[in-house]
């Protein structure tokens, strides 16, 4: 959340995306991995020091601390 309480926009540059091929290439031999998009959501908030996420996903944990979810 940005400073006036806003949620930050981050923006892919070519850094970001020599990094998600970095990490969706690390991830080649799992049954069931995270896509081209999620990739990319990974480098962002490891790249902004963002630690946590809100995700269905499971695949995340490997990277980031995933909230549990409330049902």
């Amino acid at each position: 959340i940005g400073s006036k309480g806003f949620a930050k926009i981050l923006y892919v540059n070519d850094y970001d995306i020599k990094n998600t091929i970095r990490i969706y290439s690390e991830q080649s031999g799992d049954r069931k991995k995270l896509n081209f998009t999620d990739c990319t959501n990974v480098a962002l908030c490891q790249k902004n020091g963002i630690k946590d996420i809100i995700t269905f996903e499971n695949e995340f944990n490997k990277y980031l601390n995933c909230i549990p979810k409330i049902y």
